[in-house]
């Protein structure tokens, strides 16, 4: 609601946006955006830090990536929209930086940190051999820039792109979640097997569908219950059904991902930013130690 969202501006000199609800269609998402803009310039803010991700670039995951990379509209309606939501942020009067983050691990972190966690605690985790680079960025890292591109607006304005201190490898990262969970490492099959098992690759532009009808219960049961009760229950869920003995195979995406040989430029973010991260691989993980722990106490 536009007028609640001018309220709580109201005396802000700053608006920092972070969220993307991955259950909503992409139409929805870009709608609250805009919402979001339209109300920060009635409250009279001063700038703007929005979160993006890699993965609007063109090159992503297989190339070379700088802020200069191309940027073509198309691919999955996550895509789209983070592409859209940049454009649409750029061509405001209002300053703006925008954070593009890759991997972003640690504690919270439900893509690349819970499901390989649960996963390598229930059925395991499957790899191509001479699986790649992980492009991982420890949590508080990405925090640290969103503060830093705030209190450089108006000078630094643009986009940033925040990534990890060193190229891990894939190997080692599971094997760093393996060895804290006490769990079997992953496990390596074939590449050409791997891609012949995940079956057809998905046409990404197609016109984008409707959020299932799963989609529609994960959001309504995280605002009823909250977002670690909901995943609780899903995990209990899977446990009763056998699917929690299922090892985590990639899909197309997790392929791509992990076959990665390319680079990541942090030449721009640590000019006009100053940013130099901080957490290499081993640090992040003993910083998620605390957080797998208790992941593996809860079941």
């Amino acid at each position: 609601d536009q007028n609640s969202l001018v309220r709580a501006m109201s005396g802000c000199d700053l608006v920092i946006h972070l969220a993307y609800d991955i259950r909503a269609s992409g139409t929805e998402n870009l709608a609250v955006f805009k919402n979001i803009l339209g109300a920060a310039r009635a409250a009279g803010v001063q700038g703007l830090v929005h979160t993006s991700s890699v993965v609007v670039y063109d090159d992503w995951p297989s190339g070379d990536i700088s802020e200069a990379s191309p940027i073509t509209p198309s691919g999955s309606a996550y895509r789209r929209a983070k592409i859209e939501m940049e454009q649409i942020a750029l061509s405001q009067q209002l300053p703006v930086s925008i954070i593009q983050p890759t991997l972003v691990y640690g504690p919270g972190s439900s893509l690349w940190t819970t499901r390989f966690a649960r996963a390598l605690m229930q059925g395991g985790v499957v790899i191509p051999q001479d699986a790649g680079t992980a492009h991982l960025v420890y949590v508080d890292d990405v925090a640290r820039a969103i503060v830093l591109a705030a209190g450089s607006l108006p000078t630094a304005s643009g986009r940033y792109l925040i990534t990890g201190p060193s190229d891990a490898r894939w190997p080692d990262y599971l094997s760093g979640l393996a060895e804290i969970l006490e769990t079997p490492p992953a496990k390596t099959e074939k590449l050409d097997t791997l891609i012949a098992r995940a079956g057809p690759r998905p046409n990404l532009d197609a016109p984008p569908a409707a959020p299932s009808l799963a989609a529609r219960v994960s959001a309504f049961g995280r605002r009823l219950v909250g977002h670690e009760n909901f995943e609780r229950v899903v995990a209990l869920a899977s446990s009763f059904s056998g699917k929690s003995n299922t090892p985590l195979y990639p899909d197309h995406v997790l392929l791509d991902l992990y076959g990665c040989q390319s680079t990541v430029q942090l030449t721009r973010a640590a000019k006009d930013l100053e940013y130099n991260p901080a957490f290499d691989l081993n640090k992040g993980l003993d910083a998620t130690t605390s957080f797998l722990h208790d992941l593996r106490a809860k079941g």
